[in-house]
């Protein structure tokens, strides 16, 4: 038997730990294989799951909190010689974003690397599948119920500007119900920019699991922004070409303005790559995504990624037909 521990990218024996990954015991592989099939000896993660383990499980299933949305998944295979692979690569080791509105499924198959063609051999599959639970759980919103209003400018840990408070703050103001019918009347924003911060109803805004997120709205300073006709919005996108720089939340921003001007939503999907629509607004509105920043250690520079999402956009004009979204 020989001592190793799970490396960046490949389970070699007396590989070291990642950085980011806390003291992870130490394991022991098999040099003489004694099963025909091939099996794990473990499934490893970053930040750590709990993953109740054993080798002739094949299926996973982890719930994550809401605060963990990037994980990092690695495995270690009892036969000195074999290797977890993800998803029919040879890649051991792979970085996910877990969303939540959809399952993350993970498949990890163990290749025998003492083999010329190890992919064909046959092999153990193993599957991870991750959910991520909502923020704040509390079922169907109770709209009699005079809520506290509370504001967000900022996430606490993903600040922007550092000199500004983050979190949940109370605003001292009337109910829930009362803000939006008051909102609902200051003037039209003259600008798409102007500053704001989220409002959301919580009963403590101490507590933001208390909150009802999905009711969170943005609200401008002392205007509002109306929602236009979709006549005036199919207007307004005549003849544009949209592009999109950002993560999984800017592409549902994206499906849901290609929804909206379309009046349904006929195609739909996970991209962590690129993604280019013509068929938008009656093929008079192009639209492109790329998704930034990658998840790999060595990201390309946003420069670099603009001028990939340029190219893939073409023809692009240097003009007010030409919008650019980053987020």
């Amino acid at each position: 038997r020989k001592s190793y521990r799970p490396g960046e990218n490949s389970f070699s024996p007396g590989a070291r730990l990642p950085n980011t990954v806390k003291e992870t015991k130490i394991k022991t592989c098999k040099q003489n294989r004694t099963h025909s099939f091939l099996y794990l000896s473990g499934l490893h993660s970053d930040p750590r799951l709990h993953i109740d383990f054993k080798r002739k499980k094949f299926v996973y299933k982890i719930q994550l909190d809401y605060p963990t949305w990037k994980v990092s998944i690695w495995s270690t295979a009892e036969y000195c010689h074999a290797e977890g692979w993800i998803s029919n690569t040879k890649s051991a080791r792979n970085t996910y974003v877990v969303g939540l509105s959809k399952q993350t499924k993970i498949p990890i198959y163990v290749a025998d690397r003492s083999v010329t063609q190890p992919i064909k051999v046959k092999t153990a599959q193993y599957t991870l599948i991750l959910t991520r639970r909502s923020r704040g759980e509390r079922g169907a919103f109770p709209e009699k119920v005079n809520h506290n209003v509370c504001l967000m400018r900022q996430e606490c840990d993903r600040m922007i500007f550092p000199k500004e408070p983050c979190g949940l703050q109370a605003t001292g103001n009337d109910s829930w119900n009362t803000i939006k019918t008051r909102n609902a009347k200051l003037p039209e924003c003259e600008s798409g920019n102007v500053p704001g911060a989220w409002l959301v109803p919580c009963a403590d805004c101490s507590d933001a699991n208390s909150c009802y997120w999905k009711q969170a709205v943005w609200q401008p300073n002392k205007c509002s922004h109306h929602r236009p006709s979709l006549k005036l919005a199919q207007r307004s996108y005549d003849g544009k070409n949209i592009l999109f720089l950002g993560d999984s939340t800017l592409r549902r921003i994206m499906y849901y303005m290609m929804e909206y001007i379309n009046g349904s939503l006929t195609e739909w999907r996970l991209s962590h790559s690129s993604l280019v629509y013509s068929n938008i607004n009656g093929g008079r509105t192009h639209i492109s995504f790329l998704y930034y920043p990658s998840l790999q250690k060595h990201s390309s520079p946003i420069n670099k990624a603009l001028k990939t999402l340029v190219k893939i956009s073409h023809p692009v004009r240097n003009s007010s037909s030409t919008v650019l979204v980053v987020g």
